[in-house]
């Protein structure tokens, strides 16, 4: 029985650290890069939480001013109606 012994990958401990400095400079890239994604949502998400508000508002507003015409309306139909007869 012939048993060879394994091949190694790295050849010199420097290798290794090389390689360990690397993943680490990517996996701190990644974090980073995660955070600004991260802020960009909630940046995101105010901004869309705003837009509803002021929407909610203008079509409060609008709402009324259209009560206020038909109103308006409605009175100036009953006050022809009135002279009129």
């Amino acid at each position: 029985m012939n048993v060879q012994e394994p091949r190694l990958y790295f050849t010199d401990p420097q290798q290794l650290l090389d390689i360990f400095s690397e993943l680490e400079e990517q996996n701190l890239s990644l974090i980073q890069n995660s955070q600004e994604t991260e802020e960009a949502l909630e940046e995101m998400k105010q901004t869309v939480k705003s837009t509803k508000a002021k929407m909610y508002l203008y079509f409060t507003f609008l709402s009324l001013i259209i009560f206020v015409i038909s109103v308006k309306s409605t009175n100036a139909i009953y006050m022809i109606a009135y002279i009129t007869d």
